[in-house]
């Protein structure tokens, strides 16, 4: 089997910003050091829809432009509480219609909290795939333990129908997540010597968020212990991406977008498959 990256970002306000400001865009010099990089990849951004209808529409509508990303879908507010409901689910898929001219394949739920009653709402309303599921635990106030499901893509199945899920990749046997967050959290020479121990899967779903590249500007904002987490190596943002992209290059892998995936996983006939929890 061929080896697959999808970059993906999650495009949401900045982490615990009151304003909702969404840096990236407001800061010239950040979002020319964002576009020069990754114009070179194909990258999948997941949208909270309501962005389209702020001033962010055109920054987004220019991006698209720049670089070279698909958008799909992260829920319309990002509010946690209703991460899968149904009302979020619709409205994000007819505030992206509207804005777009076409119709989502994707969803992403905001911190992975996606539910069985979200997977059926997915399903009724034609989304492609889900990519909401990290296949590992957290232990915070949006705490999840997805050990039980496969940590390569699979099908949920319900009486309404099956749904492909991409879930977030992870580094295998310890199931350690592939995202910016975490490898700033621990520090690139000891996640790269995990990657070396433990080994990618065939298929890595990565993320990151704006914020990942700025987190030293906004921390402030941030209470808690987390304060700290995210404080880790938080100038590194970029290096730190990059260095993993060069990894994986160098390790074989293709980039492609994630409709790209789903396509050439739904086609795959040995997926595992799982009953809607």
């Amino acid at each position: 089997m061929s080896k697959y990256i999808c970059l993906t970002i999650d495009i949401e306000a900045d982490l615990r910003d009151p304003d909702k400001q969404i840096r990236l865009f407001d800061d010239a010099s950040l979002y020319d050091q964002f576009s020069s990089f990754f114009q070179s990849f194909p990258v999948t951004g997941f949208l909270v829809t309501n962005l389209l209808e702020t001033h962010y529409a055109s920054a987004l509508h220019s991006m698209k432009n720049d670089l070279m990303i698909e958008y799909e879908v992260h829920s319309h507010t990002h509010t946690q509480a209703y991460a899968a409901s149904l009302k979020e689910i619709q409205v994000a898929k007819q505030t992206y219609e509207a804005y777009w001219g076409k119709s989502p394949k994707g969803y992403r739920a905001p911190n992975g909290l996606m539910t069985s009653e979200g997977i059926t709402h997915l399903i009724q309303q034609g989304y492609t795939y889900d990519a909401s599921i990290f296949p590992t635990i957290r232990m915070d106030s949006y705490g999840y333990n997805n050990l039980h499901l496969p940590s390569t893509p699979f099908w949920f199945e319900t009486e309404h129908g099956n749904l492909l899920e991409l879930p977030f990749g992870i580094i295998k046997t310890i199931r350690f997540p592939t995202t910016l967050s975490y490898m700033k959290l621990v520090g690139w020479q000891l996640y790269r010597q995990l990657t070396r121990t433990f080994h990618l899967p065939d298929v890595v779903v990565l993320l990151f968020h704006p914020y990942d590249l700025y987190i030293d500007r906004i921390a402030h904002h941030i209470p808690g212990w987390k304060h700290y987490a995210h404080n880790r190596n938080a100038k590194r943002g970029f290096t730190i991406i990059k260095q993993m992209i060069q990894m994986l290059q160098a390790q074989g892998y293709q980039f492609i977008f994630m409709s790209e995936l789903a396509e050439i996983m739904a086609a795959q006939p040995d997926l595992p498959r799982v009953s809607n929890p």
